[in-house]
């Protein structure tokens, strides 16, 4: 799959992100799921975009799960998906969420004026059931 092809409604798939990493998305009822993984570098610019068509994909929610996101947190890729908050609002009414377990990435996204149009958290509501796309229960 390419990384311009973004699975519809009801598939799951694997967008590629370099060599080190991958970006995941899967749907859970009319929520989007992006679980992201590998260096942030090497993914954060298709993560962005996955996010984006995902919300353009008329779903309730879009939760991008960085949880096994590696890399530093001072970075353009921080900012980049950072600058989702600045096209949430072209979707009032539909949240974007970032799971964002380490607080290092947190500090990281609370540093860019976008990200206040972003819901932050520590880690998925323990509701949510794995997915086919990667994401765990968090321990």
């Amino acid at each position: 799959m390419a990384a311009n092809d973004v699975p519809g409604p009801s598939t799951a798939g694997r967008l590629s992100a370099g060599a080190a990493g991958s970006v995941h998305l899967d749907r859970m009822k009319d929520t989007g799921l992006v679980a992201v993984s590998g260096p942030l570098d090497d993914v954060a610019e298709v993560a962005h975009r996955a996010v984006l068509d995902t919300l353009a994909d008329d779903v309730s929610a879009v939760v991008c799960d960085l949880s096994e996101a590696t890399g530093p947190t001072d970075s353009e890729s921080t900012a980049l998906l950072a600058s989702v908050g600045s096209e949430v609002r072209q979707w009032p009414g539909t949240p974007v969420g970032m799971v964002c377990p380490t607080v290092r990435l947190r500090e990281g996204f609370a540093r860019h004026p976008d990200s206040r149009y972003l819901v932050i958290a520590e880690r998925r509501p323990r509701s949510w059931p794995a997915s086919r796309a990667g994401l765990t229960r968090p321990s």
